[in-house]
C-alpha cells in the first residue's frame, strides 16, 4: 500500500509538472506573438509614415490658396501659394504650412481647395 501511495504521488508530480510546462510554454508563445504584433504594428507604422512624407501623397488635411500676400512671425505666403495642412480654427484664423513654416493667417487671407487641387498646385511648382 505504501508503495501505491509512492507511485500516485510520482504521477501526481509528473502531471503537475506538465502542467506547469504547458503553462510556460503558453506563456513564452504569448510573449513572442506580442512581440511580434508590436514590430508589424512598428512596420506599418514606418509605412505610413513614408506614404504621409510622400510628396506624391494627397493631404490628409484640407488645403487653402492665398488669395493675398501675408506675412507674420510664424508663416509667410503670396499671393496664389498652396498652403496645406489647413486647420479651421475657432473665431476668424487658420493653422497651416505654407514654404516649411507652420502658422497662424487670417482666414480672410485664402480659400479652401479640393484635395486634387492641392495635389496639381503642388506638383506645379
Amino acid at each position: 500500500e505504501r508503495e501505491r501511495d509512492r507511485e500516485r504521488r510520482r504521477e501526481r508530480d509528473k502531471d503537475r509538472r506538465r502542467e506547469r510546462d504547458k503553462d510556460r510554454k503558453k506563456d513564452r508563445d504569448r510573449d513572442r506573438d506580442r512581440h511580434r504584433g508590436e514590430r508589424r504594428d512598428e512596420r506599418r507604422d514606418e509605412r505610413h509614415a513614408t506614404r504621409d512624407t510622400d510628396a506624391s501623397a494627397t493631404p490628409r488635411l484640407p488645403s487653402a490658396r492665398a488669395l493675398f500676400a501675408f506675412e507674420n512671425e510664424q508663416i509667410q505666403f503670396d499671393e496664389g501659394d498652396t498652403i496645406t495642412e489647413v486647420e479651421c480654427l475657432e473665431g476668424d484664423w487658420w493653422l497651416g504650412t505654407c514654404n516649411g513654416r507652420r502658422g497662424h493667417f487670417a482666414k480672410g487671407y485664402a480659400e479652401l481647395i479640393a484635395a486634387a487641387d492641392a495635389v496639381a498646385d503642388m506638383h506645379r511648382g
